[in-house]
């Protein structure tokens, strides 16, 4: 593919995503997703990484209750901020990930949190 072709090929692509995409509500930035979209594909990625065990083992909250009062306080300290855009929209629910070579957080779609152990 030559030069002309690849510029008109990344142009219309740009032009699809970029008409696809919608102003958040307070008018900073865009969103390719809607919040039901976000929410949708947070529980289905949850459901993924919950049920694969052999990858992700997800300790349990009350077998380990000090380390995520730990992690709630974090999580429960920021949400109080006025920063945090959605914070009554998503559960934003934290959990751990055993791990110990992994010095890691993410988070997912929808207000899902895994710290792991590392």
């Amino acid at each position: 593919m030559n030069n002309k072709n690849l510029f008109l090929a990344l142009l219309l692509v740009s032009s699809l995503f970029l008409t696809n995409c919608k102003k958040d509500d307070d008018g900073g930035g865009l969103n390719v997703f809607s919040l039901e979209d976000d929410i949708q594909f947070g529980k289905e990625m949850v459901a993924y990484i919950e049920s694969d065990t052999s990858e992700y083992i997800v300790l349990d909250s009350a077998q380990y209750a000090s380390a995520y009062q730990y992690l709630y306080k974090i999580r429960d300290y920021i949400l109080q901020s006025n920063e945090v855009k959605y914070k009554n929209v998503f559960p934003y629910r934290v959990r751990i990930i055993k791990d110990d070579a992994t010095l890691n957080a993410f988070a997912l779609p929808g207000g899902y949190l895994y710290v792991y152990t590392g």
